[in-house]
């Protein structure tokens, strides 16, 4: 697993899209399956994934904590990659 990520900060009340761009990683392989493991405290909506980027909408958390979210995917040539991303949560 590569370090992790950090996302801009959002406010508790906010519901917004986040991805991970793995084009750089992947080379000439693609995404064939994407996994989100979001924490108890953030909400996860939709996730959809194209060749070579996922993407989670999120809503909710408690002002002032971070978050750990995790994306696993499986690639066309078998290849299975993890990334974690840090998301803030504060009011604004």
């Amino acid at each position: 697993m590569m370090s992790a990520l950090h996302w801009p900060c959002k406010d508790p009340d906010e519901v917004l899209d986040y991805g991970i761009d793995w084009s750089r990683r992947l080379g000439d392989d693609t995404i064939t399956d994407s996994i989100w493991q979001v924490p108890d405290g953030l909400v996860r909506g939709d996730d959809t994934k194209t060749d070579k980027g996922t993407v989670v909408w999120l809503s909710a958390g408690e002002d002032h904590r971070e978050y750990k979210v995790v994306n696993r995917i499986t690639t066309m040539g078998g290849r299975r990659m993890e990334q974690s991303v840090i998301l803030r949560v504060l009011s604004t």
